[in-house]
């Protein structure tokens, strides 16, 4: 997965292998490595500039995820954002999802979505008469 990630990526922002080589300070033939599979995985160091440079998490590189951003942790929460987040991972088909130590079904993701939907519902509508 991570070689087709990494081809994918960097054939959005339409740049040579050669060119993410030297951004990346390894040589070109690590990244024709790293694309066609030959080197498995480049090293947490290279992951860390990788998911920089194209702006996607360590995760996504890897495959773990289809998800390119995991929201950042702040003091200042905008629960809007983390409910879409949540309704975004819990409806894709191709994300594990754990709560707590146990491994959700299909059909509980679509309980817990479906819930999460409601509720996101009933928030805005809370508001919206608020602000009315």
């Amino acid at each position: 997965m991570f070689k087709n990630r990494l081809k994918l990526l960097r054939q959005e922002k339409d740049i040579s292998q050669t060119a993410l080589a030297k951004s990346l300070g390894v040589g070109s033939t690590t990244i024709t490595g790293y694309e066609s599979g030959v080197i498995e995985y480049p090293p947490l160091d290279k992951l860390m500039k990788l998911a920089d440079y194209f702006n996607v998490s360590i995760d996504y590189l890897c495959g773990r995820t289809s998800i390119r951003n995991m929201p950042q942790e702040t003091n200042v929460y905008d629960i809007s954002e983390r409910l879409k987040f949540l309704i975004k991972i819990l409806s894709s088909t191709d994300t594990i999802v754990y709560y707590h130590d146990k491994l959700l079904t299909p059909e509980e993701k679509q309980l817990i979505t479906t819930l999460l939907l409601s509720n996101k519902l009933a928030i805005e509508k809370i508001l919206q008469t608020k602000s009315d």
